[in-house]
């Protein structure tokens, strides 16, 4: 009897968990089908899907992953908005090192003039320094594409990559239309988001380059010896060519200097929900320390967010020129095969609604604008066009640095 009573109690909770499957089964069966795609759409993606098949089939040379990255881009193109874009695999790898400032390149800075790629400057760390490649030559190839065929991101993406690979790049010197080209090996470079230095007149220059997690780390410390730095009676905080980056680090920034007050209210594109972000009490900067934030025409994004909210908190006066006005947010999202969509989901404004998109940040302070690029660059147009951008920006931080002095009463 005993070993019957055993044999029972071992299969007595069959029934039950024989139902716990069944029920498991019949809701996995539900979610499935509430995921699945509608019917119109799955017929529309099997539409593409053959689209796809079809045409290598019957033209020659068809790269059938360029056909996906074009029709993705068409997608994004179709929404009529400036800021959302498809990044391919490797360019969302760059995207991701650039955030925090290491990635592979050749330590060379390109600008944009007039539809040409043109260096403007070398950095002491890339292997372009060793060469007798020079601001204001022009590239015209990369790995045998045209650039004039690329977009400026693409450039971008196509010199930059893994470190300890090659990148053959041709350029042109305006000055005789001569090429020449040049085998460079793509090292890591690792650019630190925060500079700083202590000026002969006693003001702290903080050199902010990005918006990233590391950044506002980077930042505090910085902050922190200027805090404790003996002769440090003013700041400037230099956001000119900062591009953006995260929205995230420019609030937490904020609230380094800011006492109180709504810093940022962001408003959903999908359904217009809204959410505000107020500073803390506590603050990491001597609230009455003399602050100047340097802005120009290259200044985005989330470098707005935070000129703007301390602007309008009336916590520091802005010197330069007026901002790009990006005043929305953008998100990533990443794609199975490694690809991504950046699409923007909010706008926002700074302290009191100031709004930023189309407008920018209005300098209080306006000094050095940037001269346009020259509409034929030649060598010493190009040469001209860097020196004005130069002494722009030597103009802009000597206003900073002569109203400091002035709030401070120094003659």
């Amino acid at each position: 009897m005993g070993n019957r009573n055993e044999r029972y109690g071992k299969y007595r909770y069959l029934p039950f968990l024989s139902l716990l499957l069944l029920a498991a089964i019949a809701a996995l069966g539900l979610m499935l089908h509430l995921m699945r795609p509608p019917a119109d759409l799955r017929r529309k993606l099997a539409s593409f899907r053959s689209a796809l098949e079809l045409i290598p089939e019957h033209y020659e040379d068809v790269d059938r992953d360029r056909l996906f990255e074009a029709a993705m881009r068409a997608v994004i193109e179709s929404l009529d908005d400036p800021y959302s874009r498809y990044l391919t695999p490797s360019q969302l790898r760059q995207a991701d090192a650039e955030v925090e400032g290491r990635f592979g390149g050749v330590g060379i800075q390109v600008s944009s003039a007039n539809g040409e790629a043109v260096i403007v400057e070398l950095m002491p760390q890339g292997a372009a320094q060793q060469t007798d490649l020079s601001p204001g030559d022009i590239i015209v190839n990369v790995d045998g594409r045209e650039t004039e065929t690329m977009s400026f991101q693409e450039l971008i993406s196509a010199i930059r990559g893994r470190p300890g690979t090659t990148v053959s790049l041709t350029v042109r010197r305006p000055e005789t239309g001569e090429k020449s080209s040049y085998e460079l090996e793509r090292r890591l470079l690792d650019l630190a988001p925060v500079q700083w230095e202590l000026l002969p007149e006693g003001i702290a220059l903080v050199e902010f380059r990005r918006f990233s997690a590391r950044s506002v780390v980077d930042l505090r410390e910085v902050l922190e010896e200027i805090r404790d730095e003996d002769g440090a009676e003013a700041l400037i905080l230099d956001l000119r060519d900062n591009p953006g980056g995260l929205l995230s680090a420019a609030v937490q920034i904020a609230d380094m200097f800011l006492t109180g007050g709504r810093i940022v209210r962001m408003r959903s594109t999908k359904d217009g929900a809204e959410e505000e972000t107020y500073a803390t009490e506590s603050t990491l900067v001597d609230p009455e320390l003399p602050m100047v934030v340097l802005v120009n025409e290259r200044s985005a994004s989330a470098s707005e967010l935070l000129a703007g909210a301390l602007q309008g908190r009336g916590r520091a006066t802005i010197v330069g020129a007026n901002t790009v006005g990006k005043g929305v947010v953008d998100s990533l999202f990443s794609l199975p095969d490694g690809s991504g969509l950046v699409l923007k989901v909010a706008d926002y404004t700074v302290g009191d609604d100031i709004a930023v998109e189309g407008k920018g940040i209005e300098p209080d302070i306006p000094a050095g604008e940037l001269p346009p690029p020259p509409d034929t660059p030649g060598r010493e147009e190009i040469r001209e066009w860097l020196q004005l951008s130069r002494q722009a920006r030597s103009e802009q931080k000597q206003h900073a640095v002569e109203f400091l002095m002035e709030q401070r009463g120094v003659q």
